[in-house]
């Protein structure tokens, strides 16, 4: 993932034109970390919107079919669709650690590059 980059690096420049061996140049507003972290974000984000909607759909399923079958019957025939729906939590729940993780991440490049521009020591 190794990148020429034909641009100077604004901090290198300043320091006599030399580029710093552990200078992480980037073009634009992001750099390649944050890029990597933000895709990271968005693809957590696409499956947790995934398993909303099965969630919705399961929820929808277990409350048409509790209306459907007698009371005394509920707890055999939808066993099945609370079991799917306890599996779909505990994955949101993962994913909302994984976000926090990422969330870190994102946050501890944001903080590099701002020293990098100097804004920060």
């Amino acid at each position: 993932m190794e990148k020429e980059y034909k641009e100077a690096c604004l901090p290198c420049e300043a320091d006599m034109g030399e580029r710093k061996k552990d200078c992480i140049p980037f073009q634009g507003y992001l750099t390649p970390e944050e890029e990597e972290v933000l895709a990271m974000l968005r693809k957590l984000k696409e499956e947790s919107h995934k398993i909303g909607d099965k969630i919705r759909t399961l929820e929808g399923d277990i409350k048409s079919a509790s209306q459907d079958q007698p009371k005394s019957a509920f707890g055999y025939v939808h066993e099945g669709l609370h079991t799917d729906l306890s599996v779909c939590f505990q994955q949101l729940e993962n994913l909302r650690m994984a976000w926090k993780e990422w969330e870190a991440r994102r946050e501890e490049a944001n903080r590099r590059k701002m020293v990098l521009l100097g804004y920060g020591p």
